[in-house]
């Protein structure tokens, strides 16, 4: 009968998260994208054409500080490198900052309850503590254990050993 260690439940609560992980990365491409798409719109159409033919001529961030509509200075990232001048602030407009907003938001929510469910598994996985009482009691755990369930000394002694004589 093995037991769950920590370093187990830890990977068992890494994989079964993945589709929390997986949505929050969706979502922050989404913020990511919006952002983008709200800085070339406050810039000259002349300027993105010119950007888009001579990047290098340019001035690029992909970080901005955004603020205004309830977005307190939030530094928000963009998927690509944007064309700024002066300074790395960005202001949007009402409707833009409630989607910015939003997204902000769904994103840290997300953020919270994967951080919870992984935690939830992790003292599940703990209380259970074997792996019988893992799959019969938490069977979505079950295709995630260790196949290989060695009960050998892990450490190397014999240096330790060699060291005492």
């Amino acid at each position: 009968m093995s037991r769950i260690t920590k370093e187990i439940a830890k990977e068992i609560a890494e994989k079964l998260t993945e589709k929390k992980k997986e949505e929050i990365k969706k979502t922050e491409l989404e913020l990511r994208s919006k952002l983008e798409d709200f800085i070339y719109l406050k810039l000259p159409k002349d300027v993105v054409d010119l950007f888009k033919k001579q990047p290098n001529y340019f001035n690029t961030k992909s970080c901005f500080r955004v603020s205004g509509f309830g977005l307190n200075y939030e530094y928000l990232y963009t998927n690509n490198e944007v064309p700024y001048v002066n300074n790395s602030s960005f202001e949007p407009s009402e409707e833009q900052a409630k989607i910015l907003l939003k997204l902000n938001n769904k994103v840290t929510d997300l953020k919270k309850k994967k951080s919870e469910l992984f935690r939830n598994i992790e003292n599940v996985l703990y209380s259970l503590r074997t792996y019988t009482k893992v799959i019969a009691e938490f069977p979505e755990a079950e295709p995630f254990l260790p196949k290989t369930i060695t009960n050998k000394l892990s450490l190397n002694v014999s240096d330790i050993r060699q060291q005492l004589k």
